[in-house]
């Protein structure tokens, strides 16, 4: 294999597999907290601009494989908005990881 190849998958991985980490942030808070609405609401305040750049853009499978160690804003508000409270999730860790291959294999989708 090319070795500039290598490198670019690798770190394409790395980035992928660093998300897993992000949604697990957003979890740990969200049970931390107790309000994962609160949490989402924070979120589309701050992160405003970036979040109308996402809905603007036509691939939102190129927001997933960026070299970004966050998940698309969009699906971190999605996913906050949809849990319920209280929070209770034994493996956060787990939970993220699935939950970031579900919102990868929806963006075949959108």
């Amino acid at each position: 294999m090319n070795p500039i190849l290598y490198i670019i998958v690798v770190m394409a991985l790395i980035f992928f597999v660093s998300k897993f980490f992000e949604t697990r942030a957003d979890l740990v808070s969200a049970i931390t907290i107790g309000q994962p609405k609160v949490l989402a609401e924070s979120l589309r305040k701050i992160g405003f601009s970036r979040l109308l750049m996402e809905r603007k853009s036509s691939s939102h499978i190129l927001q997933w494989l960026a070299w970004d160690p966050h998940p698309p804003l969009y699906f971190r508000i999605e996913r906050l908005d949809k849990m319920e409270t209280p929070v209770k999730v034994k493996h956060p860790l787990i939970q993220s990881a699935k939950d970031v291959f579900i919102g990868f294999k929806h963006s075949f989708r959108r």
